[in-house]
């Protein structure tokens, strides 16, 4: 029997074709599956923070929390400025159209538009939504689909029991988040000092503008995942379980109080708007400060405005004028010409003058204003230089003091630049280097003319005169950290010697005289000692003094220890009252009364007649 035929190979053995493309695409397969491993495990390991912080990224970035902004207080930590919870309200008119059934079952656009206007009138009618729509009726654009869209309307803040009421509503077409709003509790109160906000929380004047950076806290933010609600300043509490990864606490803003005295400082504002009324004056300022520390207690301007009805319709309405806008200061720079003669020395306070109504130096004459019919003060005493107002004496005292030395008692006086209270728009003032000065130009300075200064510089250069030592006047006592709410006093800026304790007590003895028996006499408080200057100075327009005046009166009291130093300039009085004595004076008296009462501090007057001095003007409060 004969063996079976044998079958060939199928790939012709280990070297064939076949078995080299087996192993070529085993090879292949074995490389790139190693690749992969190599790959994936370089993506793990090696890049597995990166990658997990883009996953991060994309299923949830970081979420700000805003801070809930500072208050400001008064001294005694009565709420000026504050926030309480509110809605911010957006109205979508997109919203009103569209097929009913995802809007509101069986409405037309024009349906859920009414709906939606009468909710806002009923739930929140301070929003004026039909003064709204007048002032910007419902417009369409473009937008980048090509579709044809309406703007929305971004409106103010409503209270938090109207943002409820309205939610509750369920209304097509308003977004309602929760947030704050600032509030203000009268608006009234001293509305150039504290400044506004807009709507997004940024100071814009005053001290809500030069106190913002503390005043807004720092936001803070959290890490994670976030549902649909995350578009809510709540969002924190919203997030996916287990989600967030690190948080940053938020830091709200810081609490100020401030040196104002809330009461006083309406007495002052009520003082200066019935002076300025009364004599149909341009505008008027008053500042009220403390001798003893620097501190503020109040600063009026008139013409003013109610910060919950901010405008900028009247510019000269929103100036803090106290220390924005210098001004000629007359007569009552006088007592300062008269302090630096007194503590250099070339005078005394029983040296003798001899007024004739004018004196000429060099081509110019130099007049005293008229009274009783003469200009004339004939024989003064330095007292009598002060009571009467005299020009052309202080004109010889500044003449005896020169002008290197008048400029340098100007400096410590604070007259020469700011003072360093940190308000905001403060200015410097005005004058030129005392090397340009001829002699005629000193004698003019010297009695308040040829120079600009501020209220506010002036009111704290007489505070130098209680104890001869200048303090920095201030507006910030202290701050209040929001989260422990414990009070930190702010230190103020050490006081500097400017005159001898001798020569500021003589001082305020001349100063009393100016009030008892001088030009100052409407300034004499019921109970109370008292001193202080009047000053009638001309303003000076296109380089020329026309008919326009400063009628202003700056004193303290008691005179013996002074608590109060009380400044009030009114601009431009209409009438035959134009003396600083007739305007300003009796402003000076109901401020200075009601203050020290406000301050509790005890009468050290008895109700009498002071003695008359012999060859006073009674009548007379030409300066």
């Amino acid at each position: 029997m004969s063996a079976p035929p044998t079958r060939p190979p199928l790939s012709g053995g280990p070297r064939s074709p076949f078995a080299r493309r087996i192993r070529t695409i085993c090879g292949l397969s074995f490389g790139v599956f190693a690749a992969l491993t190599f790959r994936l495990a370089y993506l793990q390991l090696a890049q597995h923070d990166y990658f997990l912080a883009q996953a991060e990224s994309l299923r949830g970035e970081p979420v700000e929390i805003p801070p809930t902004r500072g208050a400001l207080m008064d001294r005694n930590q009565t709420f000026l400025v504050h926030n309480e919870p509110a809605y911010f309200v957006r109205m979508d008119p997109n919203a009103w159209y569209g097929p009913s059934e995802e809007k509101a079952p069986k409405s037309t656009p024009d349906d859920r538009k009414k709906a939606c206007l009468d909710a806002l009138r009923r739930a929140a009618p301070e929003l004026q939504i039909d003064a709204v729509l007048a002032r910007r009726p419902l417009s369409q654009f473009k937008a980048r689909n090509g579709k044809t869209r309406f703007r929305t309307y971004d409106l103010p803040k409503i209270s938090n029991d109207a943002g409820k009421k309205l939610r509750s509503m369920g209304v097509v077409g308003l977004g309602l988040t929760q947030t704050t709003r600032r509030i203000i509790v009268d608006g009234t109160v001293a509305p150039q000092l504290v400044g506004v906000t807009n709507r997004n929380g940024l100071g814009l004047e005053g001290l809500e503008q030069s106190l913002n950076a503390e005043l807004t806290g720092k936001p803070g933010k959290v890490y994670g995942e976030f549902d649909g609600r995350a578009n809510s300043p709540l969002r924190k509490f919203w997030a996916v379980p287990m989600s967030v990864t690190r948080e940053i606490p938020v830091q709200d803003g810081t609490h100020f109080v401030l040196t104002l005295d809330a009461a006083i400082q309406k007495k002052t504002q009520a003082a200066l708007q019935e002076a300025c009324e009364k004599h149909h004056a341009e505008a008027g300022t008053a500042v009220v400060l403390d001798p003893r520390t620097g501190e503020i207690l109040a600063m009026a301007n008139w013409p003013t405005f109610d910060l919950n009805r901010y405008t900028k319709k009247v510019p000269l309405a929103l100036t803090n004028q106290a220390v924005a806008l210098p001004y000629e200061p007359g007569s009552i720079l006088k007592p300062v010409t008269l302090a630096a003669a007194l503590d250099r020395g070339v005078v005394t306070p029983e040296s003798y003058f001899y007024c004739t109504g004018s004196v000429k130096i060099g081509n110019k004459t130099i007049h005293c204003a008229a009274h009783g019919g003469s200009s004339a003060h004939g024989d003064e005493t330095l007292t009598d230089v002060l009571r009467n107002s005299c020009n052309v004496a202080t004109a010889e005292c500044a003449l005896r003091l020169r002008a290197d030395r008048l400029s340098t008692y100007l400096d410590r006086f604070s007259l020469t630049r700011r003072t360093g209270s940190g308000l905001l728009g403060e200015h410097a003032g005005l004058h030129k280097p005392y090397p340009t000065w001829t002699k005629v130009k000193l004698a003019n300075v010297g009695f308040g003319q040829g120079i600009s200064v501020t209220s506010l510089q002036l009111a704290a250069a007489y505070g130098a005169f209680a104890t001869g030592e200048y303090r920095t006047p201030h507006i910030v006592r202290g701050k209040v950290d929001p989260k422990t709410g414990a009070f930190h006093a702010i230190s103020p800026d050490a006081a500097r010697r400017v005159i001898s304790e001798r020569t500021a007590r003589q001082m305020r003895a001349m100063l009393q005289a100016v009030v008892d028996r001088g030009t100052g006499r409407l300034a004499r408080l019921s109970g109370y000692t008292a001193g202080g200057k009047t000053g009638t100075a001309q303003v000076a327009e296109n380089r020329v003094y026309g008919k326009k005046y400063v009628a202003s009166f700056v004193g303290m009291a008691p005179i013996v220890d002074p608590r109060l130093v009380v400044l009030v300039a009114i601009r431009d009085p209409k009438g035959q009252e134009h003396y600083g004595g007739e305007v300003a004076a009796p402003a000076f008296k109901t401020i200075a009364e009601g203050a020290l009462r406000e301050l509790r501090v005890p009468p050290d007057r008895p109700e009498a007649s002071p003695t008359p001095v012999k060859g006073a003007a009674p009548h007379s409060f030409a300066d």
